[in-house]
């Protein structure tokens, strides 16, 4: 049990970790530091930063697009609270769990792609955020299996030199 809570807090503590940077990078930008334009470059890896669909502090866009952000933010949400979501989503299968996460995303963007509906900054929010507190609920569980596989061989790797050393 402790090694289970202990990996769900370096889970949670890394995606806050994400969610942080987003929100210091523009604030580190408004101060002139270079670690922000650092910042910007990789994140640029991972959205296409368009100024006007980004959220802004001190004048300075968010690394991430709105719908981005609502997604990390709704990541970190879900693995919060993980618990009382999982019992309330158990009853769906996996498979089912993505798309219903997905689908409202892909509805606002096709609508807006074919111009039906204009993407909005609730929307983006709305469909942003629902999947990524749907998807934390798949990925946490697994990123905390991860953690602690890895941190098995870790330990029987050391073992293994310690035993070594010891003879």
């Amino acid at each position: 049990m402790k090694s289970t809570f202990l990996t769900y807090s370096h889970t949670l503590t890394i995606i806050a970790l994400w969610c942080s940077a987003i929100i210091i990078t523009p604030i580190i930008a408004s101060l002139d530091f270079f670690f922000g334009k650092i910042l910007y470059q990789f994140f640029s890896h991972i959205c296409h930063q368009i100024d006007e669909r980004s959220f802004h502090i001190f004048s300075h866009k968010f690394p991430v697009c709105i719908r981005c952000t609502s997604i990390y933010f709704g990541f970190l949400f879900g693995g919060i609270f993980i618990h009382y979501l999982k019992k309330i989503l158990q009853i769906f299968s996996s498979y089912l769990l993505l798309l219903i996460s997905i689908t409202p995303i892909l509805i606002d963007v096709f609508l807006s792609f074919f111009h039906i509906h204009q993407s909005t900054m609730i929307t983006k929010i709305i469909t942003g955020g629902w999947f990524g507190i749907i998807v934390s609920v798949l990925l946490v569980p697994l990123i905390q299996k991860t953690i602690n596989h890895f941190s098995q061989i870790f330990i029987h790797f050391i073992q293994k030199i310690y035993a070594t050393k010891t003879r």
